[in-house]
């Protein structure tokens, strides 16, 4: 039995409960996702917490149409409120409309290329020295490492942390505040909230130890420091980009490890881009990078609340007050739009540009993530380094299972791979 889409203005769904449901997604996100495409298709209705009904959208065109209403329409923050605890009230992933934007135009110029291409050596020196540092022919777990080293870069390069004793201590903040969190439409641990205003006071401090000693720079600190706006929300806007970016390209650049050990044809390419090719040249790391995007996505779902109805491909009007559920899991792996669409093959992307809606990585529409520019020359400068000193060989039988830890879809054995010297 499903629910009768006449009867409640909704696609169907399997009959099942708001708690057992999230207990299945929290357990199994892409499994869950994966039999409810097989049997209703490409949309359908999955009651979730903390939301309710979700409707979850597989189709780029029923995608396109959702990106492409206003925010006043299709509110992101409402739908992203169980973040709170985590990021506390003024997060980036909490405002909509002219607040989301007016905090986007704020730290937009960060991100600009200028910038990121002014970063890449820092990060190209700081993921040498670790890599250099990472135990050759033994099983090594490569999403830790990756995670310190990212954390590492975002608050050298990104927020321009260059107090040892305040690096420090915002490393271990920060992994404490996302040890709190539990996957996307799950509940919050009780301690989220008390962690978060531990990490919010760092970054007050960190502000107050700027404007003192070194207020100049092009980091998003250096450009906010000076703001009118209010602290509150300025500590915000940092927080979000310590939680976003923290997990995100640590996690990507561990499966792409995960799955170059598997496909060495792949590793040799990159090999051969990164030892013998000219220093601009990135095309086959760069596939590599966005097929692991499309493949391994970081998260299975981006939730919208919708504050007026809207009409779906073939007619279906969805009410407001629903929550749409565009899920880069179902868009990334369609198999009619990727033939054979669960394997690994980087040359989909050899001189092509993903279309817009059938690759999700980094969201849609207003909300897109802010970072994404940074982000790929991030792990594209890291790939390349990595593949200078070491290749990856797989450290057990069979694929690593896709599992939801914190806010991302990790390895679940850690990216356990083996490494020998490039050279």
């Amino acid at each position: 039995m499903t629910l009768p889409a006449e009867a409640t203005g909704l696609p169907p769904g399997p009959p099942t409960s708001t708690i057992a449901a999230s207990v299945h997604f929290k357990r199994d996100p892409v499994g869950l996702l994966d039999r409810c495409r097989e049997e209703f298709g490409d949309r359908f209705t999955l009651p979730l917490l903390p939301h309710g009904k979700c409707v979850i959208l597989g189709d780029p065109a029923d995608v396109r149409l959702v990106f492409a209403r206003s925010s006043d329409e299709v509110r992101a923050g409402e739908a992203n409120g169980f973040f709170a605890p985590v990021t506390g009230e003024r997060s980036m992933f909490l405002l909509d409309g002219p607040d989301h934007l007016e905090a986007r135009r704020r730290v937009l110029p960060a991100f600009r290329g200028s910038r990121t291409r002014a970063q890449a050596a820092v990060i190209a020196r700081l993921t040498a020295e670790a890599v250099d540092g990472w135990p050759r022919h033994t099983p090594f777990r490569t999403l830790e490492a990756l995670q310190a080293l990212t954390l590492d870069v975002l608050l050298s390069v990104v927020l321009g942390v260059d107090d040892a004793m305040a690096h420090e201590e915002l490393v271990a903040a920060v992994k404490d505040l996302l040890k709190t969190a539990n996957p996307p439409g799950g509940a919050l641990t009780r301690d989220a909230a008390d962690v978060r205003l531990r990490t919010e006071a760092l970054v007050r401090e960190e502000l107050a130890r700027r404007r003192r000693e070194r207020p100049e720079g092009e980091d998003v600190v250096a450009m906010l420091l000076f703001s009118e706006e209010p602290e509150q929300d300025t500590v915000g806007i940092l927080l979000t980009l310590l939680v976003a970016g923290y997990e995100t390209s640590a996690t990507t650049l561990s499966w792409a490890l995960e799955r170059l050990a598997r496909h060495p044809d792949d590793m040799a390419r990159v090999t051969a881009e990164a030892t013998g090719g000219a220093e601009g040249d990135a095309a086959e790391i760069d596939a590599v990078v966005h097929e692991t995007l499309r493949v391994r996505p970081i998260v299975p779902l981006v939730g919208r609340r919708l504050h007026a109805p809207l009409e779906l491909t073939g007619g279906l009007v969805l009410p407001a007050g629903v929550t749409v559920a565009p899920s880069v899991w179902l868009v990334n792996t369609r198999e009619a739009t990727y033939p054979d669409a669960r394997a690994f093959r980087p040359q989909r992307f050899l001189g092509t540009v993903p279309d817009t809606y059938a690759w999700l990585p980094f969201g849609g529409g207003v909300r897109r993530c802010l970072g994404a520019t940074f982000a790929l020359m991030e792990m594209r400068v890291m790939l390349r380094e990595i593949a200078r000193r070491v290749i990856p060989r797989p450290a057990r039988v069979g694929d690593e299972p896709i599992v939801a830890h914190s806010l991302s879809l990790v390895p679940g054995d850690g990216g356990l791979v083996i490494f020998e010297d490039a050279r």
